[in-house]
């Protein structure tokens, strides 16, 4: 019952007057409690290393208080445990990146690129939030790419329909992605195309692909996330990708994830 309760106060702290009352970043917690021990469960359980961005980042940035201060008070991600014992983690993990995703949402709401999105739009029929940097784009059959276009920290994302059905598993999504990737995201010279370097499939709903792209026989890399979602007559795949060679990739990512689901 404990833990139940203190999942339910972080969500109403955090989730209260998010714009008028928050400090911190996003993806920072702080933990509130006097017990060294319990201060290191909390670094070690909401802070484990997402392994599936090329150099592994933190889930969150955890700063753990000895003492409540008004500062504190006013974060955005709060656990406080002065009065309470430790949390089930795992659970207290998601609802966190949950209110980290709605935050996201909430942000693009405001600041999406409303022609780019009105695009998506016409092209596949669903409705997409398109972050505002992404001005460029490149259309295939059944394709549609766009891009920030800068040449570091560039953002991409893009949308294909497949057939219905013909990815099940990590296999069928990695022998289609790479052959869609093959014919619509070539490299400088010939023979260089994006291809898949790793692929793992995530729990939970959507259907999502996690892993790290590549450019065939270059040296260029980085993260991607893809949502799979079934249609009554087709497979529509929301991917992003990033290429950020010089330096961390989580917030980027978790920024632009915010798009596809």
């Amino acid at each position: 019952m404990k833990n139940i309760l203190i999942v339910i106060a972080v969500i109403l702290i955090t989730g209260c007057s998010l714009e008028k009352r928050e400090t911190g970043g996003a993806w920072e917690v702080v933990v509130v409690t006097s017990n060294d021990s319990l201060g290191q469960v909390a670094k070690d359980s909401l802070g484990i290393a997402d392994t599936l961005l090329p150099q592994p980042e933190p889930w969150f940035d955890v700063t753990v208080l000895k003492q409540m201060d008004a500062v504190a008070k006013r974060h955005r991600n709060l656990v406080d445990l002065t009065k309470n014992d430790a949390p089930n983690w795992t659970q207290l993990r998601k609802e966190l990146i949950t209110k980290e995703r709605q935050r996201t949402r909430e942000y693009l709401e405001k600041h999406h690129n409303k022609t780019t999105s009105e695009m998506v739009k016409k092209i596949f029929g669903i409705e997409m939030m398109v972050p505002e940097e992404m001005k460029k784009s490149k259309q295939g059959k059944d394709f549609l790419w766009l891009s920030n276009g800068t040449a570091t920290g560039m953002t991409n994302l893009c949308i294909y329909t497949l057939p219905k059905g013909c990815i099940t598993d990590e296999k069928t999504f990695k022998t289609m992605r790479d052959s869609v990737m093959e014919s619509n995201i070539p490299g400088e010279h010939d023979g260089v195309y994006m291809s898949t370097y790793s692929v793992h499939e995530t729990n939970g709903t959507p259907k999502t692909f996690r892993g790290l792209w590549a450019m065939k026989d270059d040296m260029m890399g980085g993260p991607y996330c893809a949502v799979v979602e079934e249609t009554k007559d087709k497979t529509i795949v929301k991917e992003v990708f990033v290429y950020a060679p010089e330096g961390k990739k989580r917030n980027i990512m978790r920024r632009i994830e915010g798009a596809i689901f």
